[in-house]
């Protein structure tokens, strides 16, 4: 088998892998945006508050536990990242983090329909002639881009790093630390594919290769839990982008 092949299956195997993990993406089970006012959750026992980013959680007296130790009571918990230190005995998850200068809670359930239903991310075949390359203009500096979110309402901030032209278009390039990913659009969505995908971008002195073979589908085409921003204004491809990861397939 060639080596890119053999790469991109064993790519593919991972993915879907780590998509079936207990509390992977697919276990998302409930989102719930926390206040002063106390309140439940349908998937998680006891009751949920916050003022600023501490979090209050009243537990029952029992089937909770916290960093793996059994509790009941009020917890307190100072949000500074994403925390997962709340379980019960059914094995759901509690993701406690900021978004959008809000807490969220997240329920993680490895029981979760979407988990038990999964039947893999169907793909389109894998194809050289998907990883392109193109010319990478550098901003002076990191911008903050808004764009929309997956959650009606809300806006994201993706991190920007420059440009790389591809079909005629500047696309804008984001990233954490420094350009990994190309969000982008094309003329497959809402047929073959989801309404937005990423791919990843390698660079090169002034080149950015992306490999549109790992396009892959965002954790909010899979349950309506996600978080997740949508591509950069303008970084819609004029073409059909068939290469990576098609609509996603439950059941």
């Amino acid at each position: 088998m060639d080596p890119a092949q053999q790469k991109w299956n064993d790519w593919h195997s991972e993915r879907e892998a780590e998509l079936r993990e207990p509390h992977g993406w697919l276990s998302l089970v409930e989102l719930a945006w926390l206040g002063e006012e106390s309140k439940e959750l349908e998937h998680f026992p006891g009751k949920w508050s916050a003022t600023g980013n501490v979090v209050t959680f009243s537990a029952p007296q029992q089937g909770v536990f916290h960093a793996e130790e059994p509790s009941s009571g009020p917890i307190v918990i100072e949000i500074d990242g994403t925390d997962t230190s709340l379980a019960d005995s059914l094995g759901r998850r509690a993701e406690i983090a900021p978004r959008f200068g809000k807490i969220m809670v997240r329920i993680r359930d490895p029981h979760a329909a979407t988990r038990r239903q999964f039947a893999g991310v169907p793909t389109y075949p894998y194809d050289p002639d998907w990883v392109r390359q193109g010319p990478f203009t550098p901003f002076d500096s990191v911008q903050e881009i808004l764009v929309s979110s997956a959650q009606a309402g809300y806006q994201s901030s993706l991190r920007g790093f420059g440009t790389v032209t591809l079909a005629g278009k500047k696309l804008i390039v984001t990233g954490e630390d420094e350009p990994t990913m190309l969000i982008f659009h094309d003329l497959t969505n809402g047929e073959t594919t989801e309404a937005w995908r990423a791919a990843p971008v390698t660079l090169e002195g002034d080149t950015a290769t992306v490999d549109f073979n790992r396009s892959v589908n965002f954790p909010a085409h899979f349950t309506e839990f996600g978080t997740c921003p949508t591509p950069p204004a303008g970084n819609d491809l004029p073409m059909r982008v068939e290469a990576g990861e098609k609509m996603v397939r439950l059941g």
